[in-house]
């Protein structure tokens, strides 16, 4: 084994095989993940020297992911791929720490019991808007888990530093999982101040809707999701039960679209049974989503919606 040296500018490495993915609690995590650090600690990795330099061995030829994270980051760089040489001379190669930062103030302060004690903010990839971020799927982890946050800051101060360059959901929560705010916001090697963040109370909403014709599903629960421009996939804001058509949600006002998930039934000699077991709550979606606005005082327009099945559930 030979020892070849690659110099850098910063203070944290890791690196694996190139396009390599890993599988953890029953998924397998793309390049987003490297941001978490459970799996980080499993990853072949050091930190550099005060000017940044490191070294590391090699045996085989080929091309190596190297990437680089700042001790007080939050998040990891895209990869950088390296081709090994037949090991001969030492390969040397310099590398750019991300350099991008959000940063905010909650005035968690102007809100009333949970939401004022327990606030969060937590950064998400912009691939991440579509899916509920605190579900806990059978064998799996909320995707919240894996992702940078700021709990309950004194003063309601927030950033995150070091952040790659590309487009980020920066959203802000209380610890019962109730939305009160996000935004999607592009950062390129710059600083972007959102300032103070609107302090405002989620209101309880009842979605109230029927189906076209009766059909052999079983409702769990609705998604609401904030629509995008110009076919842009719509922006998860809250993940309901529900039971007898209607669905009690707390949310800020706001415009939605709505879709109802759960199972479909299926006959197994004879018998009915929805679904399977899972730790939270789930389901495959049923309906394609209909708009509905919800009001400052928690009245929905329209009051009642008519779903109609996708075309998976009704088959």
């Amino acid at each position: 084994m030979l020892r070849r040296e690659l110099s850098s500018s910063h203070r944290c490495i890791r690196w694996g095989p190139a396009k390599s993915t890993q599988s953890r609690y029953g998924r397998t995590f793309g390049e987003r993940y490297w941001d978490d650090m459970m799996w980080l600690a499993d990853v072949s990795g050091q930190r550099s020297g005060k000017g940044g330099e490191f070294a590391f061995l090699y045996r085989d030829a080929g091309p190596v992911e190297v990437r680089v994270r700042h001790v007080d980051g939050l998040t990891t760089s895209r990869a950088f791929v390296v081709q090994l040489p037949e090991p001969s001379a030492d390969v040397v190669r310099d590398f750019e720490i991300p350099t991008g930062e959000i940063r905010g103030r909650y005035p968690f302060t102007k809100l009333d019991g949970a939401a004022c004690k327990t606030f969060t903010v937590t950064l998400f990839p912009s691939d991440m808007t579509r899916h509920d971020p605190f579900f806990m799927p059978h064998h799996g982890s909320s995707l919240a888990r894996e992702c940078p946050k700021i709990e309950n800051s004194p003063d309601g101060g927030f950033a995150f530093r070091y952040l790659r360059s590309g487009r980020w959901l920066l959203r802000a929560h209380h610890s019962g999982d109730v939305l009160l705010w996000q935004k999607l916001i592009d950062v390129h090697n710059d600083v972007v101040d959102v300032g103070d963040l609107p302090a405002m109370q989620p209101v309880a909403a009842s979605v109230q809707w029927a189906f076209v014709a009766e059909q052999p599903v079983k409702v769990l629960g609705v998604w609401l999701r904030v629509p995008q421009a110009q076919g842009q996939s719509p922006i998860w804001a809250g993940t309901f039960s529900a039971s007898k058509g209607q669905a009690v949600c707390s949310v800020m006002p706001g415009k939605y679209l709505v879709s109802a998930f759960g199972w479909r039934a299926v006959v197994p000699d004879g018998g009915d049974s929805f679904g399977m077991m899972s730790l939270g709550l789930t389901g495959e979606l049923l309906t394609e989503p209909e708009p509905i606005e919800v009001h400052a005082d928690g009245s929905v327009t329209p009051k009642s919606l008519v779903f109609a099945l996708t075309k998976v559930a009704g088959k």
